[in-house]
């Protein structure tokens, strides 16, 4: 079941409040010495005012977004008012639309969900049962029943590939090093589905570290001399990536999105400088929501 997924923008579902069946009400208020009368139901869901035209839920960032219809202190009002006609009385025909109610998911559920696969979230419509002010007698129900189950996916997904995915130096000696020089690797990125509504970032991960704030490992020798190497990126200055943390190259953003970023492998001096062939491993990971 694929269910409501993070590729999703449209409302998680749609309603419609109409009156299956006439009614004749007495007026609620006089305005401007004319009758008249309002539909106005008690909110029953646990949900509060967000907003006169939006309503929470038990679950954060989602919500009900209210269009024909008012929200105030744990009522909901129709827009639609009725005149009340010559026998003093206001006559709703049956299919009335006294509104309508979208639930709406909004981005900063999915900034702040940690569920992964798929999870059944359960939402209460905003008002059920007798619960029609002045007309207690009259039910409030909804075809999909009191409360409704929803099937969350969250399926936002990044993948990555590095070039080259090994580095060679060749044969180095102490003035090379000295003359600060470095290779590029290029990391490619391709995230779908809100995978970047958090940010992107990337992490280092060495065999061996010797300075992780200022991104310095080193690879060793058979005889334990180590060869030092610096992590930097030259993105408007140049810029030393840190080791084992998360280093932030891409900001929030809801849309699906395929870039690349660009890392120097600096090598660095050491001492004692080694005299064989040195070697080491580097993990790269991506880090999203």
């Amino acid at each position: 079941m694929k269910g409501y997924t993070s590729a999703d923008n449209s409302p998680l579902l749609r309603m419609n409040l109409t009156l299956s069946n006439g009614i004749d009400c007495e007026p609620d208020y006089i305005e401007n010495a004319v009758k008249k009368s309002k539909m106005t139901i008690k909110m029953t869901g646990g949900g509060n005012c967000k907003t006169p035209t939006s309503i929470t839920t038990p679950y954060p960032n989602i919500e009900w977004q209210l269009e024909g219809m008012t929200c105030n202190s744990g009522f909901i009002s129709s827009n639609n008012i009725r005149s009340a006609d010559w026998d003093g009385k206001a006559h709703w025909p049956a299919g009335t639309s006294l509104g309508k109610a979208s639930l709406v998911v909004n981005d900063q559920y999915w900034i702040q969900n940690t569920q992964t696969g798929e999870y059944p979230v359960n939402i209460p419509i905003p008002s059920a049962g007798n619960t029609l002010v002045n007309s207690p007698a009259i039910n409030i129900s909804a075809q999909l029943g009191a409360m409704m189950t929803f099937i969350f996916n969250d399926i936002g997904t990044c993948s990555m590939s590095l070039h080259p995915e090994n580095i060679d130096f060749g044969k180095l000696t102490p003035n090379d090093v000295n003359s600060n020089i470095y290779k590029e690797i290029m990391l490619s990125y391709s995230c779908k589905n809100k995978a970047l509504i958090n940010g992107l970032y990337v992490r280092f991960d060495p065999e061996n570290v010797v300075d992780a704030a200022n991104g310095l490992f080193s690879a060793s020798d058979s005889n334990g001399r180590k060869l030092n190497f610096q992590i930097t990126r030259q993105y408007g200055n140049l810029q030393t990536i840190p080791l084992n943390a998360n280093y932030k190259i891409f900001g929030q953003y809801k849309y699906d999105y395929d870039a690349s970023a660009t890392f120097r492998i600096n090598v660095r001096p050491s001492t004692p400088f080694p005299i064989g062939k040195v070697s080491t491993y580097l993990n790269v990971s991506l880090i999203y929501r």
